[in-house]
């Protein structure tokens, strides 16, 4: 089984370093991860008392804490680089911080949970961009086009043939 999860594993020289800059990476967010969780227990343990919403708020961070390294662990055990710029595993590590900085916060105040709307919103204008405008505004014809000069002989330009279509359609009517 292990040839089928790892088939790049080849004792390459620069796979080896990528691995090693993966567990580096996924052991300083295991430090955050746990002493975010530990400052946090500690204080509520001996300082504060927990409320139903201070609970909700500190179980909803630690999950996206858990679940971040999780996924990030499954990425570098698939050979994934985890500090490419720009890539899924850089937004769930962002994630995580904005995770451990509102668990920690949240000993001062609850107001800190605000802070997830700004990540709500910032993910709302990525989805926008990336997905719901390219899908609603694409063009309808597939978005091929053929480049100036390089249309089949005979035919004429795009542009020709559908102003000729529509000439057509309007000498018909």
């Amino acid at each position: 089984l292990g040839s089928f999860r790892r088939p790049f594993e080849m004792g390459d020289k620069s796979n080896k370093t990528q691995t090693k800059k993966n567990e580096e990476k996924l052991w300083f967010l295991l430090q955050i991860l746990l002493v975010a969780f530990g400052v946090f227990a500690a204080s509520y343990l001996f300082l504060v008392k927990l409320g139903t919403w201070e609970t909700v708020g500190a179980g909803l961070n630690v999950l996206v804490l858990g679940l971040g390294y999780y996924f990030l662990r499954a990425s570098a055990d698939n050979k994934v680089d985890l500090t490419l710029q720009g890539s899924v595993c850089e937004y769930v590590e962002d994630l995580m911080y904005v995770a451990a900085f509102v668990l920690i916060g949240a000993m001062y105040t609850n107001w800190i949970y605000l802070v997830w709307l700004g990540v709500m919103g910032f993910a709302g204008v990525k989805l926008w961009q990336h997905v719901i405008a390219p899908w609603i505004f694409s063009d309808p014809s597939g978005g091929v086009t053929v480049p100036a000069g390089k249309e089949p002989k005979g035919r004429g330009s795009t542009r020709e043939r559908l102003a000729a279509r529509v000439a057509q359609r309007g000498s018909a009517e």
